[in-house]
Order: structure tokens, then C-alpha cells, then sequence
């Protein structure tokens, strides 16, 4: 099975009505979706991944990330951080379902 697809297997559910990871990701703006895309194809290692996150948590800005979407992603994230590629595939399932969702209400 590629990553892509392990990827999707795990972002999918995590969409389920009433979920707390989609209520979380929901409060995010396309705008900060796209930064974390965008920092975790730049990553090297998921510590990088992760100081990004923790940052744009601090910011408390609209491009920011809350505290639950921090924790959210951190929880989702972990099993995956020996393999970038993967939770660079998982973040991009993420970020689709994301707009996807948003465009629905």
C-alpha cells in the first residue's frame, strides 16, 4: 500500500461528525492549513515539523493554530514521525479534507 493511501486510511475517520480532531482542524483557517502543508514538505525530520506547529500555536493569530488543533495534530502525528514522507502525505490528506468540509457549510 503506498503512503498516499495509508495516509487517507488514517485522515478519513478523523473527519467523522463530531470527532474532536475535525472540530479542531475546522477552527483553522486555509491559510494556516497551508503553512503546516508547506512546513511539513520542508521538514526534514518531524522535530522541525513540530517546532513549526508549537510556533504557530504561540503566534495566536488568525494564521495560528489552537492549542486543541496542536494537540490534535501531536496525537495523530506520533506513530508516524520515523517517516516524513508519511506525515507529509497525511497532512495533505488533512488539508484536502479540510477544504472539502469547509466548502460544505
Amino acid at each position: 500500500m503506498t503512503r498516499n493511501a495509508r495516509a487517507a486510511q488514517a485522515a478519513l475517520p478523523l473527519f467523522a461528525e463530531g470527532h474532536a480532531f475535525r472540530k479542531a482542524m475546522m477552527a483553522l483557517s486555509a491559510t494556516a492549513m497551508k503553512n503546516i502543508v508547506a512546513a511539513s514538505r520542508a521538514a526534514e525530520v518531524f522535530d522541525e515539523l513540530e517546532i513549526f506547529l508549537r510556533y504557530q500555536q504561540a503566534k495566536k493569530s488568525d494564521e495560528g493554530i489552537t492549542a486543541e488543533a496542536l494537540k490534535q495534530l501531536l496525537e495523530q502525528m506520533k506513530n508516524m514521525h520515523d517517516d516524513m514522507l508519511l506525515t507529509c502525505a497525511f497532512l495533505g490528506q488533512v488539508a484536502r479534507l479540510h477544504k472539502a468540509f469547509k466548502e460544505e457549510r
